[in-house]
């Protein structure tokens, strides 16, 4: 029998890719922003395509490196 001791940390450091869906109206990038402020997270990109359903509308934030639990 092979023993092992690996030790396995779930909170790793990585940029993050999150997608968001949204209604769409005023604030919502800031809102964004000021959850990634108020978490520590340092926003590197926010990709957002044109909004053709006002209802049902996506964005894309990639994080800067930071710890998973972050």
């Amino acid at each position: 029998m092979l023993w092992s001791s690996i030790d396995i940390d779930n909170d790793f450091v990585s940029a993050f890719y999150i997608r968001i869906s949204f209604q769409d109206g005023l604030g919502i990038i800031r809102s964004v922003g000021d959850l990634a402020e108020s978490q520590e997270v340092s926003i590197h990109s926010i990709l957002q395509q044109p909004i053709t359903d006002r209802m049902a509308a996506d964005t894309v934030v990639t994080t800067e490196a930071c710890k998973y639990s972050q």
